[in-house]
């Protein structure tokens, strides 16, 4: 047996030597225009998609080689290239080294070049005339810098506008310059070429030159990002409108506009290793098709257009993709919490109650003031006739200066104590309905900035439904263009584009209406715009009541017990109790001085004084001494003590109808119990519906998404018709709104009930949070084990 198993294994081992012998090895340069290290780069991803196609070659090779802009060093490069029989595809990444490759005249072996502008070429060039090149598969992407320049002019209509670039690449490309004058030229416009690299150089004057717009191209190879940001900043700063080549990174960095190319990223390299597929099966590179179809969306960044001041037309608005719509901000950044806060301090119906609680303490001290001694200080000249003057017999002259004086002071008295309860009584009233104002308050503060979110959110939606329709419309086309299609469904989808428009338009306008909804509540300039800060729902469903006490409500039962003890709870704390309570305390107070005012008596101390300051005219009688009042002060002081005998049944009658306002609160007592427990077990019996529906709503969404997603590429091959697309497609922004209402419905249910139990917890600290979880525990301990 030893022997067998020696010969089978040295016949197998033979056997994997000679497969792996027969395996093939093939080696790819990759020649690139940049610096080592760029970001941004191509190159990293043409290797991954090559290597994951190219899956038969086991013995792959990739070179790298970076020649930064160098039109010399490509050309040696690509030279070096030719001569290594070991390579079998040279790939040019970067439009200079793709340049250089559609301009050299020999080409020994096949060259991908995978950035081709039609400008590179002498001759005009269309879709229906391609120049093919021998050994050479090129790339056309979608780029088109004359179809940029003109869109950016019909946004902004200028007479100079600077393109920022960098040198080696204007040289190395000088159609490109060309173009771009000549293209500016046919607008009425100037142009200028700003050299990236001058960035930082004090002694240039490039950037600091009067142009109204730019128009920006990749420039990332030569400037850092914050850079880059740098400039675009002060570009926009000084109300200076940026287009760029490319969308991506640059819509982040600040520019106005831009046509989508965050596609070409993954599709050029993508379309690179497929190039080498079909070189490697037999395929002429020259015969390969350069076009690349991507839908030519423009960009739009309303948040630059606002500090620029430059706005697209509606009708552009219509079939352009607006982003940062809701980040125009005029007023900073907003939380939840901060926005609280301010409506605290400046809403005006809270600021007239918290007035009123001041009015309401005055009055106390109104009341009080009564126990207080009055005293009261006057003067006075009084002339008097001449018959009174001689019967005075010199008392008295003809004109005579007064100074008088009174003092009271309450001893006892029922109503002025009544009343001084009374008014405390109504004080703490005041108070508890100020509290209810704050907590309405909150609530309508919180509903209006998540009204926000939600409105938001449903504009992004439409926003989002407005770009498949548009991909869907571009499918149509290219259908009925190749005849898979009629042009009925291309008609169809431009009705569906417009009428998504219509309803994106309403969707912005609800948020402009929410954003005003927001400052008046705040009594800010209605035409604020804030930085509303978002908050994911999980956010609120880690808030302390859904996250403790709801988790322990786990089935119909759990939510009765948890009803029940937050109606108990709420009704020590609810502060339109408390106000109820207090005015009955003070209808009481009032029907007892009442009773009592039938035997109670009002005691009071009082007294006069007055002295005469001086006298004229006095009469003098010869033989007769005069009194002269101006050496003597003349007072009288004295107990008064008051009993109300007969009132005409006057008391009587308001005993009785105190009596009936204290039973009347007390009944309306009884019927804000039975409201507030209904609103209370009503907003829990809704927030658990809520609650529930959530996950259910996502479930719905997701599946509603995933049934579009296989109904569109249903469509585009034309195996269903184009009623089931926009069936689907309905049927998927309609499961997305559902579930953004959803959360959001969650929310605000949430804090409705929250504010039929008094409180948010929100406000409430670790500790208060803790406590009243351990009241619910020992609560449903106690209940279930009765």
């Amino acid at each position: 047996m030893k022997p067998r198993i020696l010969l089978f294994l040295s016949f197998f081992l033979l056997s994997q030597v000679c497969l792996s012998q027969d395996k093939p090895v093939l080696r790819i340069s990759i020649i690139a225009d940049y610096y080592p290290n760029t970001p941004f780069t191509l190159v990293p991803d043409i290797e991954k998609e090559v290597d994951k196609l190219l899956v038969a070659y086991d013995s792959l090779i990739i070179e790298r080689h970076y020649c930064g802009y160098d039109t010399l060093l490509i050309r040696k490069t690509m030279e070096e290239a030719f001569a290594d029989p070991l390579i079998k595809i040279i790939i040019g990444a970067g439009p200079v080294t793709s340049s250089q490759m559609v301009h050299i005249k020999h080409r020994p072996k096949p060259v991908i070049a995978s950035l081709v502008f039609p400008s590179m070429f002498l001759e005009p060039m269309d879709s229906t005339n391609l120049p093919k090149l021998q050994n050479l598969s090129y790339i056309l992407p979608p780029i088109d810098i004359r179809r940029d320049l003109s869109v950016f002019h019909q946004i902004f209509p200028f007479k100079t506008i600077a393109v920022i670039s960098s040198h080696k690449i204007i040289q190395a490309l000088p159609g490109i310059k060309d173009n771009i004058q000549r293209q500016a030229h046919e607008m009425g416009a100037e142009s200028v070429f700003w050299d990236a690299m001058d960035y930082g150089n004090p002694n240039s004057t490039a950037f600091r030159d009067t142009v109204q717009a730019v128009y920006m191209t990749p420039v990332e190879p030569f400037l850092s990002e914050k850079q880059i940001r740098s400039i675009m900043d002060s570009l926009n700063e000084r109300k200076i409108p940026i287009f760029s080549l490319m969308s991506d990174p640059y819509m982040d960095f600040g520019a106005l506009g831009a046509h989508n190319s965050s596609e070409l990223g993954r599709r050029i390299p993508r379309r690179v290793a497929l190039n080498c597929l079909k070189i490697l099966e037999g395929t002429d590179p020259a015969d390969i098709s350069p076009l690349m179809e991507i839908e030519e969306e423009l960009i739009i960044n309303m948040a630059i257009a606002s500090k620029t001041g430059v706005y697209p037309t509606w009708k552009m608005i219509s079939r352009a993709r607006l982003i940062n719509v809701d980040e125009v901000t005029t007023g900073g950044e907003m939380s939840i919490q901060g926005a609280i806060l301010r409506a605290m301090d400046e809403n005006l119906g809270y600021k007239i109650q918290q007035i009123e609680t001041e009015v309401s303490e005055q009055d106390i001290k109104v009341a009080r003031s009564d126990y207080l001694p009055q005293v009261e200080v006057g003067t006075d000249v009084n002339t008097i006739d001449q018959r009174s003057v001689l019967g005075s017999f010199g008392s008295k002259g003809r004109v005579t200066w007064v100074i008088d004086g009174s003092v009271n002071q309450l001893i006892f008295s029922e109503p002025t104590m009544a009343n001084i309860a009374i008014s405390q009584h109504l004080k703490q009233s005041q108070q508890y309905f100020e509290d209810q104002t704050m907590l309405d308050l909150i609530l309508d503060v919180s509903s209006a900035y998540f009204q926000i979110l939600q409105s938001k959110r449903f504009a992004e939606l439409q926003n989002d439904n407005v770009h498949v329709t548009r991909e869907n419309y571009e499918i149509a086309k290219k259908k009925e263009a190749v005849g898979y299609g009629g042009v009925s469904d291309v008609y169809r989808w431009e009705s569906e584009l417009a009428r998504n428009n219509a309803d994106l338009i309403q969707a912005r306008a609800d948020l402009r209406k929410a954003r005003f909804q927001l400052n008046n509540v705040l009594n800010q300039p209605i035409d604020s715009n804030y930085a509303i800060v978002n908050i994911q729902v999980g956010d609120s469903i880690k808030s302390f009541f859904s996250q403790r006490i709801f988790s322990l409500a786990e089935n119909p039962g759990d939510i009765q017990y948890l009803s029940d003890f937050l109606v108990m709870d709420a009704f020590h704390t609810l502060p339109e109790i408390r106000q109820l309570e207090a005015t009955i305390q003070a209808q009481e107070r009032e029907w007892k001085s009442l009773r009592r005012s039938h035997y109670l008596p009002t005691v009071a101390l009082g007294g006069q004084a007055n002295m005469v300051l001086q006298r004229w005219q006095v009469l003098t009688i010869e033989g007769i001494p005069q009194f002269d009042p101006s050496n003597y002060v003349f007072y009288n002081l004295g107990v008064g003590v008051n009993f109300p005998l007969v009132t005409g049944l006057r008391r009587n009658a308001q005993t009785q109808q105190s009596k009936l306002k204290v039973q009347q609160l007390h009944e309306q007592k009884r019927d804000l119990y039975n409201q507030l427990e209904t609103i209370i077990r009503s907003n829990l019996e809704q927030l658990s519906a809520s609650y529930n529906n959530l996950n259910l709503s996502r479930k719905a969404a997701i599946a509603a998404n995933k049934n579009f997603t296989i109904t569109q590429d249903a469509y585009s091959n034309g195996t269903i018709n184009i009623t089931s697309l926009i069936d689907a497609q309905n049927a998927a922004l309609q499961a997305n709104i559902n579930e953004m209402n959803a959360s959001y419905i969650f929310i605000v249910d949430l804090l409705q009930l929250e504010r039929s139990l008094g409180r948010f917890s929100f406000f409430m600290s670790p500790e208060e949070q803790d406590a009243q979880f351990e009241h619910y525990e020992e609560y449903l301990r106690n209940v279930k084990k009765n």
